[in-house]
């Protein structure tokens, strides 16, 4: 059987966390919802639009994820169809491109690893393990 591969560097954890982000460059700033996490980046959606390009820069922050690095590069993007203000997007960690993550962040994600990898309930699996985009 053929293994799936696509293409991510890291693993993604599902985590559905409020998270607070601007775009500078734009004078934007909101509040929207992680849905999933890994050492490089998360995927998350905006509480409303943004001129979207692959030069758009984010600042971050969350009080749930409390090493969260602080800036992430647009990586791809995708309307919300549900209601149709805001983006659902993918972002990599500037500090991930540019040679390494905070030690704080790198050792919080290795410690979910460990506790999954430690659990035996599949409902739990299920729950924390996300498969695409979207929790």
């Amino acid at each position: 059987m053929e293994e799936f591969n696509d293409g991510r560097r890291h693993f993604r954890l599902r985590r559905h966390v409020d998270v607070e982000w601007s775009i500078e460059a734009q004078g934007l700033k909101g509040r929207g919802k992680i849905y999933n996490t890994s050492l490089s980046g998360i995927a998350f959606e905006t509480d409303k639009p943004f001129k979207a390009s692959q030069s758009v820069v984010f600042q971050l922050t969350s009080s749930e994820l409390k090493f969260l690095p602080l800036q992430a590069s647009l990586r791809w993007w995708r309307p919300v169809m549900s209601w149709g203000r805001g983006y659902l997007c993918g972002v990599v960690f500037v500090v991930d491109v540019i040679g390494g993550n905070d030690p704080q962040w790198e050792q919080w994600i290795k410690d979910s690893y460990d506790q999954l990898a430690e659990t035996k309930d599949p409902v739990m699996l299920k729950k924390f393990l996300g498969h695409g985009e979207e929790g």
